[in-house]
Parts: structure tokens; sequence; C-alpha cells
């Protein structure tokens, strides 16, 4: 599968998602404790956008990102020491759960968002899962009509709060 954007093409599972971020001269690495206010900053930023779209403040522009740094597996993407993604990955016992995954409105629709899924694919792949949930609220439809078109399937939805989210789930299982 091959994703495209306005000037960069990510090639799926060909490439690993590393060289795309190292292709565009970004850095993708594993998330200190010291990036915590900055991946708060950065998805507040990301998330400001869908405020009005749910009727609601998104829960992971409320989350305290120190205690998910120390607790999940975190990786970020920077651009001249300037966080521009964020990718948090949970274990849930089988399988990691995708609870975020933002890029700066700025650096959207370039491909970064398809290889940070994949690096989640692998990252899950390595710690011997055989497949990967993730959520999203149900007004979102570009993020559904992504998630679906690369393999992710809803397995229920749940309204917390008011909000209605999809659960979606991944067999990384060769058939």
């Amino acid at each position: 599968m091959m994703i495209t954007s306005k000037s960069h093409e990510y090639h799926h599972p060909e490439n690993p998602p590393e060289s795309f971020f190292h292709h565009l001269g970004l850095t993708l690495r594993p998330a200190q404790v010291s990036d915590a206010d900055d991946i708060k900053l950065l998805t507040q930023t990301a998330f400001e956008q869908y405020i009005q779209l749910i009727r609601g403040i998104p829960r992971t522009m409320l989350t305290d990102y120190h205690q998910v740094v120390k607790n999940d597996c975190v990786w970020v993407v920077e651009s001249h020491g300037q966080l521009i993604a964020v990718l948090v990955l949970s274990p849930r016992g089988d399988h990691y759960h995708i609870t975020n995954i933002v890029v700066h409105p700025t650096w959207q629709r370039q491909g970064l968002g398809s290889a940070l899924l994949s690096h989640a694919e692998a990252q899950s792949q390595q710690a011997d899962y055989g497949e990967i949930w993730l959520h999203t609220n149900e007004v979102m439809v570009d993020n559904i009509r992504l998630y679906t078109a690369i393999g992710y399937k809803e397995i229920y939805r749940l309204t917390y709060h008011g909000t209605a989210s999809i659960y979606m789930r991944k067999s990384l299982r060769q058939a």
C-alpha cells in the first residue's frame, strides 16, 4: 500500500517508518519526561480544532503527559528540536492500544500520521502482539477512513461523558 501526500510518499511496509522520517530530516525517538509539557502543548494545539465538532474538550487534551511518559511507550518526532508529532502506545495485556497519535497542524497531510501508525504496528510486532487497537471519535471521519483503509476494523462504540468513541483493532498476524 502507498499513502501519498502533498509532497511526500510513505510506502508501507517496504520502507520502515524510521527511514521515512530520516528522509524528511526528522528525528523519531522515545519520549523523555522532560518532553511532557511540549507533548501536552502539541496535543492541545492539534486537537483544538475538534472542541466545537465534538462539543467538548477531547480527553487527550486533559491528559497528564508526565505520567503517560513514565507509564506508556511514547514516541516523538522532532524537526530542528521542535516536537511536531507524538505517538502513545499503552500496553494492555495482549496488545498495544494507541491512546494518542497527533501531528502538528502545519505538518499534517504529509504522511507523518501514517508513518507513525506503521511504527506503532512495528513496535507491536516486536512486542509479539498479534493485534493493535486504537479509538477515535465518531465525528472524526477522516481518521476513521484512514484507519479502515489500512486494515483497522470497528469492534465497538462507547459513549463517555457525551463523547462517542469508536474502538478499532487491526490483526498483525500474517494470513
